[in-house]
């Protein structure tokens, strides 16, 4: 995972990148930095990984499209479904220091190096904000860096204003599989292909590079049924055709990991 360093630091900041690397600490249990491979799509950029899981905590990216990044946990053994945590990085950090004040039942001494190395200055409130509520992604909202740009997993659904899908949501075309709670697919009035599981995602994406159609080739690529062979060889095709060096060099990395993976997504 180190070659994502570079990347993590251009598209996100410095902290987050020290957080990848492993120098601010790891104040949660079982997660490590840096991440280790257990396969993943190419949207997400990993900062940590459990592997009792084994989940994913990171950016998740995607380009070609009007959407910005947000920070996502994925569980890989529940088909890589992600969900939304944190939209900026002071909620990323909080998510996490909240996270290991419920495990550790207050502000241990690995959250208060990682408070340090990051610039989390907001512990007290923090602590003092989740005494009733807990580690509840819901209540999080009562807390200042989640008062506005809430991210889904706190976020009452109705008035959710960020870019993973929601049932009001009339379009679902810049959107992946993997962002889709089951329930929600029954709320579709149509899916974009690549939403369909029985469709031949490489003959997919064939078809929408062909069409220079660059931004549904990527969600196809983001979607179910790829092997990781299969993957790599349209990712650089891809990255080919792209005017991004930041997109080349993350599609770069994303294929070297999976490289002489057998498995897929």
């Amino acid at each position: 995972m180190i070659a994502y360093m570079p990347i993590l630091e251009e598209l996100c900041s410095p902290n987050v990148r020290a957080c990848a690397e492993g120098h601010a600490g790891v104040p949660l249990f079982n997660y490590t930095a840096p991440a280790v491979w257990y396969g993943f799509p190419p949207a997400l950029i990993p900062i940590w990984s459990d592997g009792s899981g084994p989940n994913y905590i990171g950016v998740w990216k995607h380009w070609f499209c009007w959407r910005t990044y947000s920070f996502v946990k994925m569980y890989v053994d529940a088909g890589h479904m992600t969900t939304e945590i944190a939209r900026t990085e002071q909620q990323l950090f909080s998510y996490i220091a909240i996270q290991s004040m419920a495990a550790s039942d207050g502000v241990s001494s690995r959250l208060e190096y990682f408070a340090q190395r990051i610039g989390l200055s907001n512990l007290k409130e923090l602590d003092e904000g989740t005494v009733e509520s807990g580690d509840d992604p819901k209540q999080f909202r009562r807390l200042s860096p989640f008062s506005v740009n809430v991210p889904l997993e706190s976020a009452e659904v109705s008035a959710y204003d960020g870019s993973f899908p929601v049932p009001q949501r009339r379009s679902f075309s810049g959107s992946s599989p993997f962002e889709f709670k089951d329930e929600l697919f029954d709320c579709l009035p149509s899916q974009p292909s690549w939403l369909n599981a029985e469709k031949d995602k490489p003959s997919l994406f064939e078809s929408y590079l062909n069409d220079g159609d660059l931004e549904s080739a990527w969600f196809t690529l983001n979607s179910k049924g790829w092997s990781f062979k299969d993957a790599i060889h349209c990712g650089r095709r891809l990255a080919e055709r792209s005017t991004s060096n930041l997109f080349a060099a993350t599609m770069a990395c994303w294929c070297d990991l999976a490289a002489g993976d057998k498995g897929g997504y």
